[in-house]
């Protein structure tokens, strides 16, 4: 076999930006067919090589910046952990939303832990905050008593019932997690 016979042929840039996307789309349609992957008993039990959470896209966090920081994702062990996470999402404006757990930066609608979320409700805030625990009792547990605490906060409303109220605020979300980490530190 002559050595033209046995040549790969090198997809050319714009084609192989248009394969990217479509491995991107093809992977995202995996996920959601999966479901959430964090709330199994094996909790998220990959690599840590992947791209890590609340990037738009794979590909985005792949072509990388200039920078060379590392963000250390520490997964939360109390309640109050939870709730300063949750804070700390949620504190831009532009990163919380209303009528969906989470929404990508075309405003539709997508799971909490979905890469291309880039705003969130409470429940979406403390969702991602969950999903960085690894043993899956801890996360029940932290899940039942968050729940429990922003429940309280709200005078027993549904937490989601005051994040989507029509007055409800940013700065009134915000109150709401700040309340509900206020009652851990008074047990």
């Amino acid at each position: 076999m002559s050595p033209a016979a046995t040549a790969v042929a090198v997809p050319t840039k714009p084609v192989r930006a248009r394969l990217e996307e479509a491995v991107e789309r093809l992977l995202i349609i995996l996920d959601t067919l999966d479901g959430d992957p964090d709330f199994e008993d094996g909790a998220d039990a990959e690599p840590s090589l992947g791209a890590p959470e609340g990037h738009v896209s794979h590909l985005v966090w792949l072509h990388g910046t200039d920078s060379d920081r590392e963000v250390e994702h520490r997964a939360p062990v109390t309640a109050a952990d939870v709730f300063a996470g949750m804070a700390a999402t949620l504190a831009d404006p532009g990163r919380w939303t209303k009528g969906a757990e989470a929404r990508n930066a075309a405003g539709e609608c997508v799971p909490a832990t979905d890469p291309r979320a880039v705003c969130w409700c409470i429940y979406g805030a403390r969702r991602i905050e969950l999903a960085k625990v690894k043993s899956a009792a801890l996360r029940r547990r932290l899940d039942d008593e968050t729940d429990e605490m922003l429940h309280g906060a709200a005078g027993g409303a549904a937490p989601s019932a005051v994040n989507d109220g029509p007055s409800t605020s940013h700065t009134d979300a915000l109150d709401l997690i700040r309340r509900a980490g206020l009652q851990h530190n008074s047990i």
